[in-house]
């Protein structure tokens, strides 16, 4: 038992350092790069930019996403906000600007995903610089979303493990963790095929993603850490254990 705990530590150490590594690799460029299906939420709006251009929205300016749910024709951005607003499906939205200025604006929709109830599930997505994130991911809900893949491989493994194989996904723009009354764990993760494709740049074009400004709530106890295992991660108690 004691070395299969050490082996998980230091699969769990091995996980999170790699994550923080490949993160500085990428910078900016990595967060920049996901549309996000779910609602970024803001701690301050000022630092985050949450409804700078548009209230209630997110701008990532010059980029674009294929494979759009839906298109209309129309004169501003602030009607393609409406709709967007006016449909639960709808989480993003880009706007083109008119070639001249007797034409209409074009407008992308995008579709976001669904939640679902699970009061033993916890769910994160690709996050956003600039707002509230944790090793490349934002907390979204307490629950699920519909259409998610169970990775079996990932059973009874650390969310920590879980995060990573969603990190290291490009298709993949969330995942949820859910722990059983029994404590059985088990990883979901949820895939998009135009977010695994990419943006590509338009300087005519501004993709808007919904944001909001919220209170981060406590987690549950059952998933208040990782896993046991990764209470060894904490720098204090480390050096307390290399004092004894």
């Amino acid at each position: 038992m004691a070395i299969k705990t050490v082996v998980r530590a230091a699969v769990t150490v091995s996980v999170v350092g790699a994550i923080s590594v490949d993160m500085q690799k990428a910078g900016t460029m990595w967060t920049m790069s996901d549309l996000p299906r779910s609602v970024l939420k803001s701690k301050d709006d000022a630092v985050s930019g949450c409804g700078k251009e548009i209230p209630g929205y997110f701008q990532f300016p010059g980029l674009k996403w294929a494979n759009t749910w839906r298109s209309i024709e129309t004169w501003n951005s602030t009607v393609c906000a409406q709709t967007c607003d006016d449909n639960s499906n709808c989480i993003a939205f880009t706007a083109k600007a008119r070639q001249d200025r007797h034409g209409k604006m074009h407008c992308n929709l995008y579709k976001g995903l669904l939640k679902q109830m699970d009061h033993r599930a916890m769910s994160y997505m690709r996050c956003v610089s600039g707002f509230d994130c944790e090793d490349g991911f934002q907390f979204t809900h307490a629950g699920t979303w519909k259409g998610g893949k169970q990775i079996d491989k990932l059973d009874y493994e650390s969310k920590a493990e879980c995060r990573l194989a969603c990190y290291y996904n490009r298709g993949c723009v969330g995942f949820t963790y859910r722990v059983t009354k029994e404590g059985d764990t088990s990883c979901f993760h949820f895939e998009n095929e135009e977010n695994k494709e990419g943006p590509t740049r338009d300087m005519r074009s501004n993709t808007y993603s919904k944001c909001a400004q919220f209170q981060v709530p406590a987690a549950p106890e059952s998933q208040a850490l990782d896993s046991k295992d990764e209470e060894s991660l904490d720098p204090a108690s480390a050096d307390e254990s290399d004092a004894a």
